[in-house]
């Protein structure tokens, strides 16, 4: 029996795409989800960002400190039911890079801000890919069930699930009268 992940054969077993077919799945994905005006906004960030980089400035913009609580402890467990904290809370938890503790809150994240879902499962420890063997410990990390990554800002076609860290999400009573209308959309 082979114990080896599926995820750590991935780069022997497939081609690399060019950074510019990246590039373009990736302006297309926020045309559609985000707009012109957004996607023009990004794309002078990152030309900026470079710009100063290969003149020899440090990139300290953009990389600000979480305001908000970076590390809260739910000790959230499989079935349990949370909602996932509004836009605004969770940028209080990430910093200018969007990032809490390391781990990004994607672009395919947003749209579920605001919604309920039952926690699937708590990660702890994962294998990195590329690293034949390399396992990583996580704290404070879920997985949210029927929540997966639709590689639209990158076009990637796996499905992956969403990791979410516990400061992104709250915990929801079940007895909640709207829970139902709240979940499936009927009373």
């Amino acid at each position: 029996m082979n114990r080896e992940c599926q995820n750590e054969s991935l780069a022997t077993v497939s081609d690399r795409l060019s950074r510019v077919s990246v590039a373009v799945n990736q302006i297309q994905y926020y045309l559609k989800s985000a707009g012109l005006t957004f996607t023009v906004r990004r794309i002078v960030k990152l030309l900026t960002a470079k710009s100063l980089g290969s003149l020899g400035f440090k990139r300290t913009f953009g990389r600000t400190p979480p305001v908000g609580r970076v590390d809260e402890v739910l000790d959230l467990q499989p079935g349990e039911l949370v909602e996932v904290r509004s836009e605004e809370e969770i940028r209080k938890t990430v910093d200018g890079a969007g990032r809490n503790r390391g781990l990004t809150f994607t672009a395919e994240m947003w749209e579920y801000c605001g919604r309920r879902f039952r926690v699937f499962k708590r990660v702890q420890k994962i294998c990195l890919e590329g690293i034949p063997g390399e396992m990583r410990q996580l704290k404070n990390t879920v997985m949210l069930e029927g929540v997966i990554c639709n590689g639209g800002s990158r076009g990637c076609d796996r499905s992956c699930f969403l990791f979410w860290r516990e400061a992104w999400l709250r915990r929801v009573n079940d007895n909640d009268p709207d829970l139902r209308q709240s979940l499936w959309g009927r009373p």
